[in-house]
């Protein structure tokens, strides 16, 4: 592969973030064993409709995290700003969470592809 995208449950960056460390490291270590040269990205997800902004920007410093004890593994690990290109794109008449306010809808999904 040229490059693989790792995306956690939403939560756990924030909830179990060293659960979130520990297998961002596993997967990683496996990728590098099979594809040594692969990219690793890092799906930076967006927080829930309605939360905070110290809500996504607690997601932000542990996918930072996560980015930095992997490149200590080598390789080349980049992440994936896509929860802060929801606060940018972020708007009345723009709808980027689908119902449930934590998937997203056609245009999170769109966003979130253009950012990868």
């Amino acid at each position: 592969w040229d490059a693989v995208v790792l995306q956690e449950q939403s939560t756990r960056p924030v909830k179990d973030p060293e659960r979130f460390i520990q297998y961002g490291k596993a997967f990683h270590a496996a990728l590098r064993k099979s594809a040594p040269d692969c990219i690793t990205v890092l799906y930076n997800t967006w927080a829930k409709q309605g939360s905070t902004p110290e809500q996504q920007e607690t997601l932000d410093k542990a996918y930072g995290r996560l980015a930095t004890e992997l490149r200590k593994m080598g390789g080349d690990v980049r992440v994936a700003p896509v929860g802060i290109a929801w606060g940018f794109a972020s708007s009345e008449s723009l709808t980027l969470f689908d119902d449930d306010g934590s998937h997203p809808a056609h245009c999170g999904t769109y966003l979130a592809a253009l950012v990868i």
